[in-house]
């Protein structure tokens, strides 16, 4: 049985278990084991004294289910940055090709627009970008390598890139980085 099973299935017992401490203390009018105790020496009543250990069992199994449901969460969450970057790059280049100006300025890391303006980076997306042709990767990703950028340190992951502007094919450096979980590019917007 592998582990997400064996989870299943002490969550379903634990609940279970739950359930018949509920069903147990309802029937025992809500009474404390104390009041249990007390109960059963001065009426002798035994259906509270067989019911009291299953309240015991419910806390137990509860503590118990806890931790493999934050395993579970803590180990779908690692992507390697390179395959992330690389992903970038081709929805990077299908906006291109698209004309999709709003991907392509939303991202843009917040840097540059801070250090060139929002209407300087729009123009250069729409004079220059645009006219992009047949963007690509043609070498791994590389980095990442803290780099100051008008004075804040940036991790910057570089990628071998080609493509075609003007009827002329170019190789070129492009430059990534992570911001807020997400990838953003690096243009210069002059």
């Amino acid at each position: 049985m592998d582990q997400k099973r064996l989870g299943q299935a002490l969550v379903v017992g634990g609940g279970l278990l739950v359930l018949i401490g509920i069903i147990g203390w309802i029937a025992s009018g809500g009474r404390t084991d104390d009041q249990l105790a007390e109960a059963s020496t001065t009426t002798a009543a035994a259906p509270s004294t067989t019911e009291a250990p299953a309240t015991t069992e419910a806390v137990e199994t509860t503590t118990t289910t806890a931790p493999v449901t934050t395993t579970e969460a803590v180990t779908t969450t690692t992507i390697a940055p390179a395959v992330v970057i690389e992903t970038f790059v081709s929805e990077y280049a299908a906006a291109i090709g698209a004309g999709d100006v709003e991907f392509l300025f939303d991202t843009i890391h917040p840097a540059v627009i801070n250090r060139y303006g929002e209407e300087a980076c729009r123009r250069i997306i729409r004079d220059e970008f645009l006219l992009i042709t047949d963007y690509r990767m043609v070498g791994d990703v590389d980095g990442p390598d803290s780099e100051q950028f008008d004075g804040v340190t940036i991790d910057v992951y570089r990628v071998p890139v080609a493509f075609g502007f003007q009827g002329r094919e170019f190789e070129s450096q492009a430059a990534f980085a992570f911001d807020a979980g997400a990838v953003r590019w690096f243009t210069d917007c002059e």
